[in-house]
Formats: structure tokens, C-alpha cells, sequence
């Protein structure tokens, strides 16, 4: 009963949040830009929390995350010239310069931290921003697209696992993680990348939307395994708790940090961006 308690309150909030944010990226591009600036800023809180990094040094690395996610967001929607990110050089060693007036014993630790932050959780995120726009074009279903891909991986990562989970993938790292269980999620990929084909056949040809849902649980496995390996790391089960039945948004956008980058170089080989 109550592995049926959790599957059902799991598959509720997997509902509730599927539907705001669909919602948010086909209603308009600025519902787009604020929930992935909030989901932004509370995987960086949650980074923050299980890395243990300063309370000035965090505050710094949110306003770095804000800065960067916001500006890319002008950069990809069309409103601003690409030569702003060159601003980031000298922040970068603004950070730097920062270090020599703290007494802290440990600030190689600190800084490498901060910048992986930002490397691992705004930077990809930042990408769907260049997804979702063609120059001045705002194209909702590829995110959407995305999205989709990612679900049915991880849908049929899950249901196969459980059921069938014999050959750990790596058991190191995440033991509950099998074979059976990725290639689950791989056919039920390029199920999905099928049916988006027959939805949306403009958008991609059918052979581009399964090499994506290749590519897509690829680096969605890796995307788990590596934060699976952090919270080894920091010694946590989840990376948060605001997400009933999933824990931490860190927990729920773990293949999207990792996917997104990749699909993205994908639209950019197949001449879509």
C-alpha cells in the first residue's frame, strides 16, 4: 500500500508539474523565461545547500546565475548583441579579487565550487533560451519537444528498471540504476521521438527526432549518474525536498541539465538553429 501511496503521489506531482510547464513555455516567451529563472535559482539553492558554499560566496553565485541566465535570455530572444558576455571576463576575476579579503582557509575549494555552479546548473540551463529561439523567433514545441523526449526516457527508464532490473549500470554511484532499466528508457525515446514526428512532422524528420531521443537518453543517463554522484558526494539522499514524491528540483531537471546542451548542438547540426 504504501509503494502504491508513493507511486500515485509521484505520478501526481509528475502531472501538476508537466502541466505548468507546458504551459509556461507555449503560452508566452516571458512565462518561459520566469519559471526556468525560478527552477534556475532553486537547483542553484539547493547546489548551494549540499556543496556547503558560503553565505557570501552563494549570494554572489545567484547574482552571477541571475545575471548570466537574463542576459542570455536578451542575447538569444534577440535584444541584445553577443559582445555583452564578454562582461563576464572581468566579473570572473572580480570573484577572484574577492577571495584575497575573506579569511577562509579553503578558497581554491570555494572557487571551484562557485564556477561549478555555474558551469553545471546556469549554463545549461541558459541553453534552452537558444533553443526556444530562432534570431528574434520564439519556437516553443522544440522545448517542448524536449521535453517530451525526456519524460518517455525516464518513464520507461523507471517502469522497466523496476520491473525487470537485473545488471547494474553503475552500481558505484546509483545501485538502483540497471541495463534493463536504460534500455527501457531508450525504446520508450524513440517511441516518443515517433510520435512527435507524426505530430509535429515540420519541425524535425523522423530520422532527426530519433537520433535525438539517442542522444537525449544517453546523456540523460550520464545527467543521473552525475548527480547521483554528488549526493554521494555530499552525503544526501535528495538534493531537496520541494517536489513531493521526486525530492529536489536538482533530483527532477538532473537529465534536462545534461540534455539540453546536447539537443541543442543537435538543432545546430541539422541547420534549425
Amino acid at each position: 500500500m504504501s509503494s502504491y501511496s508513493d507511486l500515485l503521489l509521484r505520478a501526481i506531482t509528475a502531472l501538476i508539474g508537466a502541466v505548468i510547464l507546458l504551459t509556461s513555455i507555449l503560452y508566452h516567451e516571458l512565462s518561459f523565461f520566469v519559471v526556468f529563472l525560478l527552477i534556475m535559482l532553486l537547483c542553484l539553492r539547493e547546489f548551494v545547500r549540499m556543496s556547503q558554499l558560503p553565505g557570501s560566496q552563494s549570494t554572489l553565485l545567484f547574482l552571477f546565475g541571475l545575471g548570466i541566465f537574463t542576459l542570455l535570455y536578451l542575447i538569444a530572444a534577440g535584444y541584445a548583441e553577443a559582445k555583452w558576455l564578454l562582461v563576464g571576463i572581468p566579473l570572473s576575476l572580480i570573484t577572484l579579487i574577492n577571495q584575497l579579503f575573506r579569511t577562509n582557509d579553503k578558497p581554491i575549494r570555494h572557487l571551484a565550487v562557485f564556477f561549478l555552479g555555474l558551469g553545471y546548473i546556469v549554463f545549461p540551463l541558459s541553453t534552452l533560451e537558444f533553443i526556444v529561439f530562432n534570431g528574434q523567433l520564439f519556437e516553443p514545441m522544440y522545448v517542448v519537444g524536449l521535453f517530451i523526449l525526456i519524460w518517455c526516457q525516464d518513464t520507461g527508464a523507471y517502469f522497466v528498471g523496476s520491473a525487470f532490473g537485473r545488471h547494474k549500470l553503475f552500481e558505484r554511484v546509483s545501485p538502483k540504476k540497471s541495463w534493463e532499466g536504460a534500455v527501457g528508457g531508450l525504446v520508450m525515446a524513440l517511441v516518443g521521438a515517433y510520435v512527435m514526428n507524426l505530430l509535429f512532422p515540420d519541425l524535425m524528420t523522423l530520422g532527426q527526432w530519433l537520433l535525438c531521443g539517442v542522444v537525449i537518453t544517453v546523456t540523460g543517463i550520464f545527467g543521473d549518474l552525475v548527480e547521483s554522484f554528488l549526493k554521494r558526494t555530499a552525503l544526501t539522499k535528495d538534493s531537496g525536498n520541494l517536489i513531493p514524491g521526486h525530492g529536489g528540483f536538482m533530483d527532477r531537471f538532473d537529465s534536462l541539465l545534461f540534455c539540453a546542451s546536447f539537443y541543442l548542438l543537435l538543432l545546430m547540426i541539422f541547420g534549425l538553429r
